[in-house]
């Protein structure tokens, strides 16, 4: 009696074992928000502020690496959209004006 396994010789040098499912490649696409650094479905990003406004952001809340980008990036990185979550697009939205008293 032989120890050696006998080898299929319809197996090919492909890849063994379970393939993924093509439900796997169909997942909605995950994009992460600018300033949270958080990953969302893209549907889930509905806001679009520049680079500059996160990295001010940044900076004013004391991110050093926030500072050193805004002296060191080209204008057209700085000035390139970026998407946001509905939570921290409540941080970019300008305040609304107060209401006059008569």
């Amino acid at each position: 009696m032989s120890s050696k396994v006998e080898e299929d010789p319809q197996k090919g040098p492909w890849r063994q074992g379970k393939s993924q499912p093509l439900a796997n490649f169909l997942q909605p696409r995950k994009m992460m928000c600018g300033f949270c650094d958080y990953y969302f479905r893209q549907e889930n990003l509905p806001g679009v502020t520049t680079a500059r406004a996160v990295l001010e952001k940044r900076a004013s809340l004391g991110i050093p690496e926030a500072k050193h980008h805004l002296e060191k990036w080209q204008p057209t990185r700085l000035y390139a959209t970026t998407r946001l979550c509905a939570f921290c697009e409540q941080l970019f939205r300008p305040l609304p004006e107060p209401a006059d008293e008569d």
